[in-house]
């Protein structure tokens, strides 16, 4: 037999996490799992089996998968006089996609010594009703490693998880207010774009009959990261303009289409109040949520359009716009726990050293300008005191002190090119510097890439005449923002 030649990880990090889980996951099953079993499972219900605690113990807790709608009841089966207090349920959340109850066997309540006594067991069934999803084994994936390390009824509950993207019908008014009272079907997106949804992809979520457009609303919440602090109120969904393409029969069919424009979670956004925009970055998600109601009463037009036709009232004509770039790699987190684990919400794109370099292209898609307004984003940790140089297209532009525990921006103007470079370079001082992120300022010439063209309008008190080019044909135009796609005719 040939021996296979070892292959080495590209990324070190890769290489300390993949480590750590398999020394956490190898090891639970001795603190916790081996104790308790299943010693019966089929649809509905699944019993376990553990030794009744003794004096001096602290107790175990397992988590058992459960359907996504099911209300989870626990009854003892079978137990002795002297097996202590019965298990009991804890909690019940989410492990990644996997729905789980904890079922908790308590410690005993007297103290003291046993003597010989045997432990005895304590059989209890847990019972969740039938679940609609049975029988869809969810795809394997390196995530499964820790799945069936973490729950008891690693293989019953395997069908039961949540999917992403276009879910199942699910009543949205049990997690947020106001919401629609409906059955709604949530759409997650992880880009700026226009998204399309067609009746067939409501078909194979779960729809059964052609749809009346009529029905069909479309709520967001805002895609903004969720407050830190306890018990924040949930965001309010919102009804949005959207476009229905349904032939103009009302019935939504296989073919026919809703189109609406999903925003990406991390984003440029702007309150109003502001100069310009400014960069959000949401560090807990990438999945922004839409929910489509099939049973609503619509409160907000649906097709909106209005009329683009230019008339020649205005002077004002523009070919270029203000295009705005934030780019950043989540490559290592800041903080890093005990057992070398990633932790914390503060990753960085590189980690300078004392003469350390590094050299990123930055493409100024289009470029009509003379000059870019640039920044770049720095860290200094508890140590850190370091002289750190920006440099431009081979020149320094900027040379700055990082302190401890700051964040820094560098801010220049400085001159475009059209495959300009940034370099970040350590000179002296004492510590790490941690390069985040840069972002970039420019006037874009109105060119499609790709078939698409985005871009910042005019204020609305403002009449322009935009010129556009890059179209093979001529192009559908929208109005997008945070209200939803209205057309423009």
């Amino acid at each position: 037999m040939d021996e296979l030649t070892p292959v080495q990880s590209r990324s070190t990090f890769g290489a300390l996490l993949a480590a750590v889980l398999v020394v956490v996951l190898s090891a639970a099953p001795q603190a916790w799992c081996a104790p308790i079993r299943i010693v019966d499972a089929a649809p509905g219900f699944v019993q376990l089996a553990g030794p009744a605690p003794t004096a001096g113990e602290t107790g175990r807790t397992v988590l058992v998968g459960i359907p996504l709608d099911s209300e989870p009841q626990l009854r003892v089966v079978e137990a002795t006089a002297s097996a202590g207090p019965a298990p009991v349920l804890g909690k019940t959340g989410f492990f990644r996609d996997q729905r789980v109850v904890e079922v908790l066997f308590p410690p005993a309540e007297r103290d003291g010594d046993m003597g010989d006594v045997e432990p005895t067991e304590v059989v209890v069934e847990l019972s969740f009703g039938l679940s609609g999803d049975a029988g869809k084994m969810a795809p394997k994936g390196y995530d499964e490693l820790m799945y069936r390390g973490a729950i008891l009824n690693y293989e019953q509950a395997r069908p039961w998880r949540h999917r992403r993207g276009l879910a199942r019908g699910k009543r949205a008014a049990s997690r947020q207010q106001p919401t629609p009272s409906d059955v709604a079907y949530k759409i997650t997106v992880a880009e700026e774009g226009i998204y399309r949804v067609t009746g067939a992809d409501l078909i194979a979520a779960g729809i059964e009959d052609l749809l009346p457009t009529a029905s069909i609303q479309l709520y967001y919440g805002g895609g903004q990261p969720l407050l830190e602090a306890g018990r924040a109120p949930s965001p309010q969904l919102q009804p949005m303009h959207f476009l229905i393409e349904d032939g103009g029969d009302g019935l939504l069919h296989l073919q026919d289409e809703i189109l609406f424009y999903g925003q990406a979670t991390s984003r440029w956004s702007s309150t109003g109040t502001e100069v310009s925009p400014q960069y959000v970055h949401n560090p807990f998600t990438e999945a922004n949520a839409y929910w489509l109601v099939v049973t609503a009463d619509r409160d907000t037009p649906v097709n909106p359009s209005r009329d683009g036709t230019p008339d020649g009232s205005t002077n004002v004509r523009r070919t270029t716009y203000i295009a705005r770039v934030h780019e950043e790699q989540q490559q290592a987190p800041l903080h890093v726990a005990p057992g070398n684990v990633a932790s914390g919400k503060v990753w960085y794109w590189e980690l300078l050293q004392q003469g350390d370099r590094y050299t990123f292209d930055v493409p100024l898609v289009a470029s009509a300008s003379s000059t870019v307004d640039l920044r770049v984003g720095l860290y200094g940790r508890q140590e850190t005191d370091a002289l750190v140089q920006v440099i431009w297209n081979g020149v320094p532009v900027a040379t700055t002190r990082l302190e401890a525990d700051t964040t820094l921006v560098v801010e220049r103007h400085v001159e475009a090119n059209g495959s300009s470079q940034l370099a970040l370079a350590y000179g002296v001082g004492t510590g790490a510097a941690f390069f985040d992120w840069y972002e970039v300022e420019y006037e874009r010439a109105l060119s499609a890439e790709q078939g698409a063209l985005y871009f910042d309008g005019a204020a609305q008190e403002e009449r322009v005449e935009y010129e556009v080019s890059g179209f093979d044909e001529g192009p559908r135009t929208f109005d997008i923002s945070d209200a939803g796609l209205v057309e423009i005719t």
